[in-house]
């Protein structure tokens, strides 16, 4: 099976194709559990901390398991998605499981992953070349500035500001993968 002409087999871009399958499904995941953050936080004037802490420990399950994907893969951009999974998913386990914590300290502590994770995503796409690059780092400077928009506002009563810009976030995620997915078919074998 060959790629088409100019596209190394074992290339980032051939292995972009190969993987096509596996990112439609966590992308698809990751924009679902955003859309519910987004509008969980926005109808509901009191985003409770278990649900929160539920969504965030899905949202971390599937970014880890997206992680582990690219590491068996050898894909580039496996340290960020990891990060972002064992964030999200320590984070989740943190706030479902401990007691009532203050929502000025959740909303710092988020407000720190998404500028870490929007950091680490936005400037790992920088030492190597591969496909879908631009959109790692798009997708790094959205989570960015979402992060530092959620420090700037910092809500000491309510959750779901920080609903919104999780969701904002896992939104952001989904549509990379999903966008990636997409650009795999320009990858596609050349038939005979």
């Amino acid at each position: 099976m060959t790629a088409r002409a100019g596209v190394d087999p074992a290339s980032p871009p051939a292995e972009l194709w190969r993987s096509r399958g596996r990112l439609l499904v966590p992308g698809g995941a990751l924009a679902v559990l955003g859309a519910f953050s987004v509008l969980l936080a926005a109808a509901t004037p009191f985003f409770s901390l278990g649900v929160f802490g539920r969504l965030l420990v899905l949202a971390g399950v599937v970014e880890t398991a997206q992680g582990l994907r690219l590491w068996r893969s050898g894909w580039a951009g496996v340290v960020p998605a990891l990060v972002a999974g064992v964030l999200y998913l320590v984070c989740g386990v943190l706030v479902t499981a401990g007691g009532p914590a203050p929502v000025a300290a959740v909303t710092l502590t988020m407000a720190a992953v998404l500028i870490a994770g929007g950091a680490l995503r936005l400037l790992w796409p920088l030492r190597a070349a591969v496909p879908g690059r631009r959109a790692s780092a798009a997708h790094g400077a959205v989570t960015l500035l979402l992060g530092l928009g959620l420090w700037a506002v910092r809500p000491a009563n309510s959750l779901s500001p920080v609903g919104l810009f999780v969701g904002g976030d896992l939104l952001a995620s989904g549509a990379m993968l999903l966008f990636l997915a997409r650009t795999a078919r320009r990858f596609a074998p050349s038939g005979p």
